[in-house]
């Protein structure tokens, strides 16, 4: 039994000895009872409301077989009725059938394949294999030994493996209520001290070394941009409609679309965000003619997978699959993203979910930290979509929203007027450009659409230290607001100064201060936030410390600001950051997948790869001058809004 964290489970783990000849059987466990919406547990136990969810993995080495299955579940949910279904489930469950073994094979084949022809990815798996069983080619061999699995072999080792002599019980509970409470700071430990503890220095190049680096990474940059961009055929359809085509051959034989759909106003969506969040989680799960298995299996069989998600006051949808199934399946999706029928059953599974995994006490410190920092910095009207998330107001929200919301706003909102498309991958350009027009052409809606935007506010300096429950480590978290966006002449000085401050991790400033002389913390990081639209930015600085000692973290970060500002970066530190970040901008135009990603942005910001060739050169021609003049313009410890939750912070003003 686990009591930490928020959430409830229970969970079986069924192993025993050396036994390889039934590891291809149990490999296909997971998928058979988890995967939706045809696993067996899946079925049971989520779509019936007994549980939340439901998980399962494997462990399978030369020495023993582990198979872990369970049930996330709510306060709400009847924990006996979770403990007998799932035994139910695994135990006593019906046989799969044919179909079902095809479609889990179908899956994980497609998994494996894009393995495969992902040489990071198959390093990593062949890496695992040495160091496991001492064979690589054991990896190729598992795959082979799956696909010939029998129907009558899996239903008979599951039947004779998961079996109460295998099992081990186990329940995972909330953080009892009494390691909740505030804790009184043992005052005879004496806390190290900044600068107790001499830091090594990380060893930097001759700046002139980097600058033959980034000059090199600058000439390459431009000639991947230019001879990519050649290929990308760009343009608008007739209802405003924009698309990029990039016709060319991916490394994993995969052909990609990205639609980002904007829509509505700040006045048009307000208190609407819980209805536009069900409204893209729904969009894919069934139409008027397709049920939420016919579009699964239609995925399996594409080697593909579409998903929508909300993303401001707009919406993007996802669609990949094998190059030579990539038309048939496009086309597919947009019949059901056409005409959607947002089952009345599926609404009510998603909101149950939804409202289920709400239901917990948020109590982890950098939960608490989170939260009391987004109320700190809260500038809006509960309803409004730029509202942070706020527990309670979320769950009322959901209880509130309906199915006829949901459809209201689809037909209300849903058009193409106002969106982006682009794919990436072997397909024929004309033709896509034909069906383009077809599908996307006249597809307009009435509502008016304008982009909801985000205001600066200079926040006067705050440090909070808040209770939450007890951790080894507690959470800091820190945002400076900054009038700077993404098209702001200072914005390459200030990716360079955050690169140096905390992007870099080892060679950081905070690597050197928190972890190097002072051993405060487990993890840390900086963000520059920076808005694509306005200039609002913001930098944030986060870490994971030694329970006890928040005081020191606040200090050691507010050294760290306050040298900054005082006596800059140096020049070996500026040179190696423009050539780490040139040597990442390189690597990212290598693969066309990145530069799908990069093309439904440019198409909204009327850009193009280019521009990347222009961003390079702001960056690199900076000088220590120049990036110290932006640090003394807006690095302002006095603006610096800070949260640290550990279990000697004080109980949360209700």
């Amino acid at each position: 039994m686990v009591k930490k964290g928020s959430d409830l489970a229970k969970f079986h783990i069924y192993m025993n000895g050396k036994n390889t000849k039934i590891q291809p059987t149990l490999a296909l466990a997971p998928l058979l009872y988890t995967m939706q919406p045809s696993g067996h547990l899946y079925q049971n136990m989520v779509e019936t409301g007994i549980t939340t969810n439901v998980e399962a993995s494997t462990w399978l080495d030369q020495d023993f077989n582990v198979v872990f299955l369970g049930a996330i579940y709510s306060p709400s949910n009847d924990p006996k009725k979770v403990e007998s279904s799932l035994l139910a489930g695994i135990e006593k469950g019906k046989p799969f059938t044919e179909v079902e073994l095809n479609r889990v094979k179908s899956l994980m084949k497609t998994q494996g394949d894009l393995i495969t022809k992902d040489a990071v990815a198959l390093g990593s798996r062949l890496s695992d294999y040495t160091v496991a069983g001492g064979q690589w080619d054991q990896y190729f061999k598992d795959l082979d030994s799956v696909e010939k699995v029998k129907l009558d072999d899996v239903n008979q080792t599951l039947k004779q493996f998961l079996v109460a002599d295998h099992r081990i019980d186990g329940d995972i509970l909330p953080t009892p209520e009494d390691q909740k409470k505030a804790q009184q700071q043992n005052s005879k430990e004496t806390p190290k001290t900044l600068d107790q503890v001499e830091a090594k220095a990380e060893p930097l190049k001759d700046p002139k070394v980097y600058q033959q680096e980034v000059a090199e990474f600058l000439k390459t940059s431009k000639q991947y941009v230019e001879s990519n961009e050649k290929k990308i055929i760009r343009g608008k359809l007739k209802n405003g409609m924009k698309y990029a085509l990039f016709p060319v051959e991916t490394r994993d034989d995969r052909t990609y679309a990205t639609i980002t759909m904007d829509f509505g106003t700040e006045k048009s969506l307000f208190n609407k965000g819980t209805v536009v969040d069900l409204t893209s989680y729904l969009l894919l799960r069934g139409s008027d003619k397709y049920s939420l298995q016919d579009i699964a299996d239609k995925s399996i069989d594409a080697g593909g997978a579409a998903y929508a998600s909300a993303d401001g006051n707009g919406m993007t949808i996802n669609i990949q699959s094998k190059s030579e199934k990539f038309d048939e399946f496009f086309k597919f999706v947009l019949d059901v993203m056409k005409n959607p029928k947002f089952e009345q059953s599926q609404f009510d599974l998603i909101k149950s979910q939804s409202l289920s995994s709400l239901d917990r006490p948020y109590t982890e410190p950098d939960v608490v930290a989170g939260l009391t920092l987004s109320r700190l910095l809260e500038e809006y009207q509960p309803g409004d979509l730029r509202y942070h998330f706020e527990p309670e107001l979320a769950k009322q929200q959901l209880k509130n929203a309906t199915q006829e919301q949901v459809k209201e706003l689809y037909e209300r909102f849903f058009a193409m007027n106002h969106a982006q498309i682009a794919i990436t991958g072997e397909f024929d350009a004309k033709k896509m450009q034909k069906l383009l027009n077809q599908e996307f052409g006249r597809w307009n809606g009435k509502q008016p659409y304008q982009k909801i935007l985000i205001d600066h506010v200079d926040f006067p300096a705050q440090q909070v230290h808040v209770l939450s429950e007890q951790r080894e480590f507690g959470s800091y978290q820190s945002v400076l607001s900054i009038p700077v966006g993404k098209n702001h002449p200072d914005a390459s000085a200030l990716i360079l100064m955050n690169y140096i401050l905390g992007e870099s991790q080892i060679s950081s400033r905070l690597a050197q201060e928190l972890r190097e002389k002072n051993a405060l913390v487990y993890g840390f990081g900086s963000g520059l936030q920076l808005d694509r639209d306005t200039n609002v930015g913001a930098l944030s600085i986060s870490a994971n410390y030694t329970s006890g000692r928040s005081a020191q973290v606040s200090a050691s970060i507010h050294k760290v600001l306050n040298d900054l500002v005082k006596n800059g970066v140096t020049e070996q530190e500026l040179e190696a950051a423009k050539a780490d970040i040139m040597k990442k901008r390189v690597t990212a135009l290598e693969d066309e997948r990145n530069i799908h990603g990069m093309l439904n942005l440019q198409l909204e910001t009327n850009k193009t790869l280019q521009d990347r060739i222009r961003h390079d050169q702001e960056l690199t021609k900076l000088t220590v001058a120049d990036v110290n003049r932006v640090i003394k313009k807006y690095i302002k410890p006095e603006h610096l809004v800070e949260v640290m939750a550990d279990q000697y912070g004080q109980a949360a003003k209700k």
